[in-house]
């Protein structure tokens, strides 16, 4: 999802560095409690016009033994100059077992990061990023469901 923004959502923990997401897991965290990663980028496109650089974008897992693509994806044109967010969902079932996999682990949690390959007028600013638990679809279910009723 891209979608016009200058900040990064708070239950997102921002992260200094600008490419790198580093997700956090506690120690007495049930892995079966969880269901995903989220993480938010936020883009600045530089293409003038727009249409000029249609953006591509990969974001990998990264382990000590080097890096694994999870996905690519074309980002639709940008007002120039104008901060954008990126938000990306990621379901555990498709990574658990290559997450679990003590290369991919580590003290300091699981690290996303995320590259343009297209051209140079795509600066990734900031990025952060959530460990996703059935908690939070629950309550973003009920929060929905509010909405919907109203």
């Amino acid at each position: 999802m891209l979608i016009p923004g200058d900040e990064i959502p708070s239950w997102f923990v921002p992260q200094r560095s600008i490419s790198w997401a580093n997700v956090h897991i506690p120690n007495n965290f049930h892995q079966d409690e969880w269901v995903g990663f989220a993480l938010c980028f936020l883009l600045v496109s530089y293409a003038d016009p727009p249409e000029l650089c249609k953006h591509e974008i990969g974001c990998y897992l990264f382990t000590p033994n080097g890096k694994k693509l999870i996905t690519t994806r074309g980002l639709p044109p940008m007002d120039p100059c104008y901060p954008h967010l990126y938000i990306l969902y990621m379901s555990i079932d498709k990574f658990r077992d290559e997450i679990l996999n003590d290369d991919y682990w580590s003290e300091s949690g699981i690290e996303f990061v995320l590259k343009c390959y297209c051209c140079h007028s795509l600066q990734i600013v900031r990025c952060g990023s959530r460990l996703v638990c059935k908690q939070d679809v629950e309550d973003w279910s009920k929060v929905t469901s509010h909405f919907n009723e109203s």
